[in-house]
């Protein structure tokens, strides 16, 4: 069995290290996921397998080393990256996470539809701000509690 990790999935510049490291790595400093960044408990890809539909079998296949899928969208973009339906192609159950939610420009609204249109239930979607903290603690009590029904 593997790890309990999680899977972080979404375009360049979500959010998505930020977020991982916020979650599970506090003291860690971020920096550009080049690859796929295995750690004990996430796995963080680059933004590019998004964007990329010749990348999407590579996170369809790692998803496998996961136990639970975070679709990332960026609270403050509004471009459609993710194919309708996309989570229905990954082996593991998914939930959505709005970043950047403590930025003027942020619309909760838009990136909620954006999630709900790939296949992520409206009331799996969770809103944060890696920067000020806020949703954080609740995220991550959601996805340890998600993670133990899992095992």
């Amino acid at each position: 069995m593997n790890a309990r990790r999680v899977m972080a999935v979404g375009p360049v510049q979500a959010g998505k290290s930020t977020l991982i490291s916020a979650l599970f790595r506090p003291d860690f400093a971020v920096t550009k996921t080049q690859s796929l960044d295995f750690s004990i408990r996430a796995i963080d890809t680059p933004g590019e397998y998004v964007e990329n539909p010749l990348y999407h079998r590579a996170l369809f296949a790692t998803a496998l080393e996961s136990e639970l899928i975070l679709f990332v969208q960026d609270g403050t973009e509004d471009a459609f990256h993710f194919p309708p339906g996309f989570s229905s192609g990954f082996p593991r159950p998914a939930i959505g996470v709005v970043t950047k939610m403590d930025m003027e420009e942020s619309n909760f609204s838009l990136a909620k539809s954006i999630l709900i249109r790939i296949g992520i239930r409206e009331e799996e979607i969770f809103s944060v701000s890696a920067k000020t903290g806020a949703g954080i603690e609740e995220l991550r009590a959601y996805i340890e509690n998600r993670l133990d029904m899992l095992l």
